[in-house]
């Protein structure tokens, strides 16, 4: 498996990095080829899948916790002082379980999700927004290679592992009012919520654009809400195209219209929606 350098990825329209793939897309006879070896690797994931108890290596540099306004950070969980035992989550892409790749003239709108592209991004994001680990998204523990149960070689990301739940989680508590009003009390209780989550939920945002990055999966699904904390984690952050981030409150226009006028009268300018992406 080569090894992944920013200096090798081509930045489309200078802010969207592709790294090459590990073939050549235009040689029919090599996609051909990496594509028979997936095929032995999926047929051997099938026989030897990951299980639980299943041990992998992996060596974890030692970070420090931000110096700056320590209140708003949570404590490095042990592990990161290389010391006791911790939950993290191990993001892999099965190469071989993924649809395999085409030739380039026969993907011309490249639908084809490259594994090492998933992985070398999500490691530049988290890189670039490392002073507020722990904070607005969760610690990073760097990129790894490791070797598979079927023999795969494949590329992890290490991630914190967050106790909460997700917003969508949050409006799922709640019986569903796209079409159907909520009860007035569970309205009230519902709206308060959502406008003290709105706040951390926009300052998050900013403090990510600030870094030059652009969340594009700004889904309920994708932001944790912490017991201990005020503000939310943003857990997904592939492929950060340019855009315009809209408001998190999605679970109906009701709802999203209430928590709009009401920022828009009590908060300052930079905490409504939408929020501007600095170019």
């Amino acid at each position: 498996m080569e090894a992944d350098n920013v200096s090798d990825a081509f930045w489309h329209r200078g802010y969207v990095p592709l790294f090459p793939y590990e073939f050549d897309a235009s040689d029919p006879k090599k996609v051909q080829e990496y594509c028979d070896k997936l095929t032995l690797f999926r047929q051997l994931a099938f026989k030897n899948p990951l299980h639980p108890g299943l041990s992998l290596n992996i060596t974890i540099a030692p970070r420090k916790a931000a110096s700056t306004n320590p209140n708003l950070f949570r404590s490095l969980p042990p592990f990161a002082l290389q010391d006791g035992e911790y939950q993290l989550v191990l993001k892999t892409r099965y190469a071989s379980l993924l649809p395999f790749p085409q030739p380039t003239w026969q993907d011309p709108f490249g639908e084809y999700s490259c594994p090492r592209q998933l992985a070398c991004v999500e490691e530049l994001v988290y890189n670039a927004l490392q002073d507020i680990q722990g904070c607005t998204v969760p610690y990073f523990y760097g990129k790894h290679t490791l070797t598979l149960p079927n023999g795969e070689p494949t590329r992890v990301n290490l991630l914190e592992y967050i106790e909460g739940q997700t917003l969508a989680e949050l409006h799922d508590m709640y019986p569903a009012h796209r079409t159907e009003p909520l009860e007035p009390r569970q309205y009230r209780e519902l709206l308060k919520r959502l406008k003290h989550l709105y706040v951390p939920a926009m300052q998050g945002i900013h403090e990510i654009n600030d870094r030059r990055v652009v969340l594009c999966d700004l889904e309920p699904e994708n932001i944790m809400i912490t017991p201990s904390a005020s503000n939310q984690e943003f857990v997904d952050s592939y492929p950060n195209p340019l855009r315009m981030a809209s408001c998190v409150i999605k679970c109906c226009r009701q709802h999203r219209n209430d928590v709009k006028k009401w920022a828009k009268k009590c908060l300052s300018p930079d905490l409504q929606p939408p929020v501007p992406i600095p170019l």
